[in-house]
């Protein structure tokens, strides 16, 4: 009998220790994950132009944790065109996620799992944002001569499931102008930067203020509805890239007709008069055209590691004018097709022109008469495309929308199969045209 309750006392505080060890490692668990603090986060919400970009300094308290959670706002990710965060310069693996267990009264918001390189304490983390689509022009109809404003609405705080124990926010803006804007204790405007902060009391995890700004928008609100990019391989030894594009100001329209000798004496707010594209160091032969003609008015200038194109419009464009133009260059064959048992093509999937939202992007490929079906990915997913011939050439289409050039865009790889001897069927058949003609003609004089 003591045997047995001797032993029935030692199972039970067995049971009971490991009951204990348990919910300490679940204490230290929960301790490790909630330790994780912002020491310091600093914003700059650049304004200067329709595509908003968000830089946010990020430091990291002391945590052996090796990873951490960004969020983005749900009703946000529509407009979410690029979203990076890098350490040391390096980009940071970065995974969407659902909504985790600890966080899971805030499924309004999406989270992302960013892994530091070692451990994320200390570190200092820089988060590059893209939007799109979040700056209203207001009001949305002016003369010539009036300025032109907008509404940008965002959140006074750095939202994050981390409390934050110093931050500030800095709106760039093209001028220090401004109709409205959320007043707070902590807030000044110094030259175009309206400031938010600092705020040095802690802000607790998830807290959101709403901030709004109705500023003088000195840029055009360009955007372009409809592109079609195609790309042409030839394997004589290049490949050509022509964009021809439908460009419209959406800014407020014009009302009460334009002044051009007003537009030369004071310049008009918010007019277009070129944009911007960016080319690889390997392109040649660039042109520029529209309906008319070739456009003689472009800039083209080489920097270290890009070529950086000057575009000007035959005209300006305001409120509610419209434009379009084509744009090509050539690539040497071996600087973007990888020759092997099968041959790939790998492009940018973006369009040369910068800071312009192209809302739907047609991409074409037009490979050599004779290559086999192709294969399209972007970032190495399939893409479903239409295939028909182009001149016996094999094409395949495939649309897109949002496409918006940035720093890291999708990767276009396309593999087809070409047997080199393909590329001299047609000039044997025309050599050999000519022989029989002249053998005929020859055969006739001797008759």
């Amino acid at each position: 009998y003591q045997r047995r309750v001797h032993g029935t006392l030692s199972e039970c505080l067995f049971f009971f220790a490991m009951r204990v060890v348990s919910l300490l490692c679940l204490l230290f668990a929960s301790l490790g994950s909630a330790e994780i603090t912002n020491q310091a986060v600093s914003r700059t919400i650049d304004l200067t132009s329709s595509i908003v970009k968000h830089t946010v300094e990020i430091t990291i308290g002391e945590t052996e944790d090796t990873s951490f959670y960004l969020v983005v706002p749900a009703s946000n990710l529509t407009r979410l065109a690029f979203f990076e965060a890098y350490e040391n310069d390096e980009t940071m693996p970065m995974e969407k996620v659902k909504t985790p267990s600890e966080f899971a009264a805030y499924s309004d918001l999406q989270f992302f799992k960013v892994k530091c390189q070692e451990s994320c304490g200390e570190a200092e983390i820089t988060v590059k944002q893209t939007y799109i689509r979040s700056v209203t022009p207001f009001p949305n109809q002016k003369t010539q001569m009036e300025n032109q404003y907008a509404f940008y609405f965002d959140d006074l705080y750095f939202v994050s499931p981390y409390a934050t124990a110093s931050q500030l926010t800095d709106f760039k803006l093209t001028s220090g102008e401004l109709l409205d804007y959320t007043k707070v204790e902590n807030e000044k405007i110094d030259g175009s930067t309206l400031t938010y902060g600092e705020f040095e009391e802690t802000v607790e995890p998830f807290t959101r203020k709403p901030v709004f700004l109705h500023f003088k928008a000195d840029f055009p609100f360009i955007r372009c509805p409809h592109m079609k990019r195609t790309l042409t391989v030839s394997h004589w030894g290049s490949v050509r890239v022509e964009e021809a594009y439908v460009l419209e100001h959406a800014g407020p329209t014009l009302v009460g007709g334009f002044d051009r000798f007003e537009h030369q004496r004071q310049k008009t707010v918010g007019h277009l008069q070129a944009v911007a594209a960016e080319l690889p160091l390997s392109a040649s032969n660039l042109y520029y055209r529209d309906a008319v003609g070739n456009i003689s008015s472009s800039e083209v200038h080489r920097l270290d590691d890009k070529i950086k194109v000057t575009l000007s419009q035959r005209f300006i464009l305001l409120g509610g004018w419209s434009t379009d133009f084509t744009f090509g260059y050539s690539l040497p064959l071996s600087s973007v097709v990888n020759s092997s048992a099968r041959h790939v093509l790998t492009l940018p999937h973006s369009p040369a022109v910068r800071d312009v939202l192209v809302d739907a992007m047609d991409t074409v490929v037009v490979l050599p008469e004779g290559s086999g079906m192709a294969e399209l990915t972007l970032d190495g997913a399939p893409v479903g495309v239409e295939r028909s011939l182009t001149s016996g050439r094999p094409t395949s289409t495939f649309a897109s929308t949002d496409a918006l050039a940035t720093d890291s865009p999708q990767t276009l790889q396309v593999t087809y199969s070409f047997n080199v001897v393909s590329m001299i069927k047609e000039p044997a058949m025309l050599a050999g045209g000519f022989f029989a003609a002249f053998a005929v003609i020859m055969l006739l004089g001797r008759l």
